[in-house]
């Protein structure tokens, strides 16, 4: 198959993802139909600002980060950091391990809970976020994989923004292993940790219908960007890939994969 031929189906691809999930004059009114369903649906309502369960699943081995707040002389203001703001995409070797305070504030800066409200006259909570969420349902699960920062083994994580901690996946990982993670060895190896988006559109699909995929991408790029920011405050870098193995991700790592999609991958080093 020649080039030319390969590039027409990859833009075919695109287009037929693109036109099945685009909305119009006459698919939004339908769009908007599928929302006012999910609103009334008692399922839903009770469920969609529910925790999501997957914390429970890791819930005996977890560490608790750092909740002090940033300091003022570690402050910048946004116009110097969306300046500033760089990818690198030859991250050095470390010469040290990321302080924990910092790795902490990374985290919890860029993904965590900002707020929280009562709903359903009291009896539930709406967790709001410092990322920009799919009509406030938090899709987005925080994988960790750690490889250089203070008081913390080498290992993967879900971070939990409700508790601000970090839940034990697996702390057997090696440095090898990215190799089924991600085709980026030199950039993961040398991070001082890698973070992996995943999407989970249980709610988000019962809501949106096939628009939800794009959301969900959307939500990562958003947390992606938090990240990069707090990067540049906190004087460390950061890249962002889209290199990441898909089932690979999953399979090895033996997360769920039911309604999940991984959707981007970000490493921090110095």
């Amino acid at each position: 198959m020649t080039d030319k031929k390969i590039l027409q189906n990859d833009s075919e691809l695109a287009h037929f993802f693109h036109r099945n999930t685009e909305i119009n004059c006459v698919s939004l009114f339908s769009l908007q139909g599928r929302i006012e369903h999910a609103l009334s649906d008692p399922w839903f309502e009770a469920n969609c600002f529910m925790i999501n369960s997957i914390y429970s699943k890791y819930n005996q081995k977890f560490i608790k980060l750092d909740d002090s707040l940033i300091s003022d002389t570690l402050k910048s203001d946004l116009f110097s950091c969306l300046l500033n703001r760089r990818t690198n995409s030859h991250l050095p070797q470390p010469t040290k391990k990321l302080n924990f305070r910092t790795f902490s504030h990374l985290l919890r800066y860029s993904f965590g809970i900002s707020k929280t409200s009562a709903i359903n006259n009291g009896k539930g909570t709406q967790y709001r976020y410092t990322f920009p969420t799919e009509g406030g349902l938090n899709t987005i699960e925080i994988y960790v994989i750690v490889n250089n920062v203070e008081s913390i083994l080498n290992g993967v994580y879900l971070y939990d923004p409700y508790c601000n901690v970090l839940r034990a996946v697996s702390q057997e990982f090696k440095q090898e292993d990215y190799k089924y993670v991600t085709g980026l060895m030199s950039q993961a190896t040398n991070s001082y940790f890698s973070v992996h988006f995943v999407g989970n559109g249980e709610f988000s699909f019962f809501k949106y219908g096939n628009r939800a995929y794009r959301l969900m991408n959307i939500e990562a790029g958003h947390c992606s960007q938090n990240l990069y920011l707090v990067s540049t405050v906190l004087g460390v870098e950061c890249a962002a890939s889209g290199a990441f193995l898909d089932d690979e991700f999953f399979d090895f790592l033996k997360i769920p994969h039911k309604n999940r999609f991984l959707l981007y991958e970000n490493f921090v080093g110095e």
